[in-house]
């Protein structure tokens, strides 16, 4: 048997932790968990988010071709 690394030990030890907090909430509260999980995580390491095309709303006459 092949021997766990210990990173692979400490990402294991992390999903299980994010597990245990998050088993009970519904969807809604999931995605409030992990939007401000993502905003504190903008902010202590000063991310710039840009517009994915995939995110943003079109008008009825806009298309977005991927790939531009």
């Amino acid at each position: 048997m092949k021997a766990i690394s210990p990173i692979e030990q400490e990402v294991n030890e992390i999903r299980l932790r994010i597990y245990e907090k998050t088993k009970e909430m519904s969807p809604a509260q999931l995605t409030e968990y992990y939007r401000q999980s993502t905003e504190a995580t903008i902010k202590k390491y000063g991310f710039q988010v840009i517009a994915s095309a995939k995110n943003v709303q079109l008008d009825s006459n806009q298309t977005v071709c991927e790939g531009s």
